[in-house]
């Protein structure tokens, strides 16, 4: 079987999670890595890609991409992704954690997160989600990225014909 090509969205979300680990604020664990490098440690904030919140480590992150607003045949990829996070108790903590991912991410300009060029971003919405089913806190994210992404060369723009 020929694996698929990774694509923009694919990679967005990968080079946030590495952002992400790279500032400090959450682990990431590439589930593609070495055996057993995927297996978060029960005192790390795991992150995960594009599915729920694990019932394990007790604090964790998922970010998704919920929606694109572009036109796939121009070169500019606006596209939401949700930082969802879940802590410990403390719904201050939660609180932190968001700050910090509005002061990795708000208003960034010209970033390069892995294989993709972020022009702009912005923090859309922040909203507390209160505790989960096991009493802890949980915070939603919400960020729009605006980015490059390679030209499909099947699909060609209108020739005003």
């Amino acid at each position: 079987m020929v694996e698929p090509k990774p694509t923009y969205t694919r990679l967005l979300l990968l080079g946030l999670a590495v952002a992400v680990d790279e500032a400090g604020i959450a682990k990431w664990r590439d589930p593609d890595g070495p055996p057993n490098d995927a297996l978060y440690k029960p005192d790390e904030f795991a992150i995960v890609l594009q599915q729920a919140i694990p019932a394990e480590p007790e604090w964790a992150m998922s970010i998704r991409a919920y929606m694109t607003d572009d036109d796939a045949r121009l070169p500019v990829a606006a596209t939401s992704v949700q930082f969802r996070i879940r802590v410990g108790e403390d719904p201050l903590d939660a609180v932190d954690v968001a700050d910090a991912l509005r002061d990795r991410f708000h208003r960034a300009t010209h970033q390069q997160y892995g294989d993709i060029t972020i022009t702009t971003s912005k923090r859309i919405s922040f909203a507390d989600l209160g505790a989960d089913a096991n009493g802890k806190a949980e915070v939603s994210c919400n960020y729009r990225f605006v980015g490059l992404r390679a030209l499909n060369p099947t699909k060609t723009l209108p020739t005003g014909e």
